[in-house]
């Protein structure tokens, strides 16, 4: 009986080393290239705080105005805060910060003011009336492309104008911010 177990792992231990040993020598008969593309590429994402740079901004409370009033937000005061809304790159890509209002009633101005976090002095704040895009001019770097991190962020305000001749009523204008890839967006 002993024998005959012998010869059976004699047996399987030869079929697995000759079946082995044609694997080894299989011959490639036949092949194709398959050419592939692929990119790794940077995420973009941009957060917008309150003052207190940690609350998500996600609403302004305007107010109500009388015609020819001007306010600055945050704050809601006739005049430029000391306090700003900050819009921060916390991701890799760098881009240009823009905005852009929409369903402003006729003879309303809202205006964005931003100075990127590295920049200190009054005079440069850049600003225009987003009623149609507007795109800032410096970029708002990331970690990966600057690591000053008061290249990374923006300081923000909001100024509304009403002139005397808009329509009286009830609106919800909204004010869209994003990262332009360009400076013409």
């Amino acid at each position: 009986m002993q024998a005959k177990t012998k010869k059976r792992s004699i047996l399987a231990i030869a079929l697995i080393t000759s079946l082995s040993i044609c694997a080894a020598m299989a011959t490639l008969l036949v092949y194709q290239n398959i050419s592939t593309t692929m990119r790794i590429k940077m995420t973009v994402m941009l957060d917008v705080f309150d003052v207190d740079g940690v609350t998500r901004l996600t609403a302004i409370d305007l107010g109500d105005f009388t015609h020819g009033q001007t306010k600055y937000f945050p704050g809601g005061l006739s005049e430029p805060p000391t306090q700003f809304y900050i819009v921060a790159n916390n991701d890799e890509m760098s881009w240009y910060l823009g905005g852009l209002a929409t369903e402003v009633p006729t003879d309303v101005l809202v205006w964005i003011m931003i100075r990127r976090g590295d920049k200190t002095e009054a005079y440069q704040w850049e600003g225009s009336p987003i009623n149609s895009q507007w795109i800032y001019g410096l970029i708002i770097e990331s970690e990966y492309t600057n690591p000053d991190p008061n290249t990374q962020f923006a300081n923000m305000y909001v100024r509304v104008d009403v002139a005397p001749a808009a329509p009286f009523g009830t609106y919800a204008p909204t004010i869209n911010i994003g990262a332009y890839s360009t400076v013409t967006g």
